[in-house]
C-alpha cells in the first residue's frame, strides 16, 4: 500500500491509498483506491463527496466508464479510509495509459458545508406593535383612499371600500356582488335613510359583526346595514 498526501481541500487535509492488489482477496484483480481525513476544522466529522479518474499523458480523463468511479459521499473522521475498488489490473494493462511503469489517477473532492445559524437575542429585543387596523380603516374611510363606490343620501356623498361593506355586511355583499342591479354601479343612491344615521352606521360597520337596523326619523323605512 502507498500512501500520497495531497494539500488542503474545504480546511482539510486528505491523502489517497493505493493498493495494487485490492484490499482483500475477492478484489485481489483490482487496483483499489482509499480517500482519508488527515485533518479537519475542530474535532468534528466532515461530509465530502469524492470520485477517482484514470487520466492519460495529457491528463485527458479515459473514455471508458470503467475507468471513472461513481461519486461517493462520505462523512469522514479523522483517519477514516474510504476504499472504492477502482480498475482490473488487466484493464489498465490493455489501456495504454501506463508510462514507464507510471500511470495518473485524479481524485476530485468536494467538501460538503453547511450554514451555521448563530445564537442570539435579537428575536427577544423585537417588540410586535399593537394592531392598529381600526385607525387606519377610519383613516382610509376619512380620506377616501382607495375607495371604488360611493353612497348618494339625501344629497351626501360616502366613499367607500366594496370589499370592507361585503365583509361586514350580507346585504352589502349581495348589493355589491350578488344579483342586485347596483353591482355594477360606482355610485349608488339610497334613499331609505337619513344622512347622519347612515353615516354613524357605516363608520361601525368594518369591525362590528352585529346586527343593525336603521330607522328613519319618520319610521316610515330601514334597512339592514350589517349583520
Amino acid at each position: 500500500m502507498q500512501i500520497v498526501h495531497f494539500p488542503v481541500v474545504g480546511s482539510c487535509t486528505w491523502a489517497i491509498h493505493y493498493y495494487p492488489c485490492g484490499t482483500e482477496k475477492v478484489h485481489e484483480s483490482y487496483i483499489s483506491l482509499g480517500l482519508s481525513l488527515c485533518h479537519g476544522p475542530g474535532t468534528g466529522t466532515t461530509h465530502a463527496l469524492f470520485h477517482f479518474t484514470l487520466l492519460d499523458w495529457q491528463e485527458t480523463p479515459w473514455e471508458d466508464a470503467t475507468a471513472k468511479s461513481k461519486f461517493s459521499s462520505q462523512v469522514f473522521s479523522l483517519g477514516d479510509v474510504c476504499i472504492v475498488h477502482f480498475l482490473e489490473r488487466k484493464s489498465l494493462q490493455e489501456s495504454g495509459y501506463i508510462k514507464a511503469d507510471s500511470f495518473i489517477i485524479q481524485c476530485t473532492v468536494t467538501v460538503m458545508k453547511y450554514p451555521c445559524v448563530a445564537k442570539n437575542n435579537i428575536a427577544q429585543s423585537i417588540t410586535i406593535p399593537p394592531c392598529n387596523l381600526r385607525e387606519q380603516l377610519c383613516q382610509s374611510l376619512a380620506s377616501g383612499l382607495g375607495a371604488d363606490v360611493t353612497f348618494k343620501i339625501d344629497g351626501k356623498r360616502f366613499h367607500a371600500h366594496k370589499c370592507v361593506l361585503a365583509a361586514s355586511s350580507p346585504v352589502f355583499k349581495a348589493m355589491l356582488f350578488g344579483p342586485m342591479k347596483e353591482k355594477d354601479k360606482n355610485s349608488i343612491q339610497i334613499k331609505e335613510i337619513k344622512a347622519p344615521i347612515f353615516k354613524a352606521s357605516f363608520r361601525m360597520m368594518p369591525w362590528s359583526i352585529i346586527i343593525v337596523r336603521v330607522h328613519t326619523e319618520n319610521h316610515a323605512g330601514c334597512i339592514n346595514i350589517c349583520s
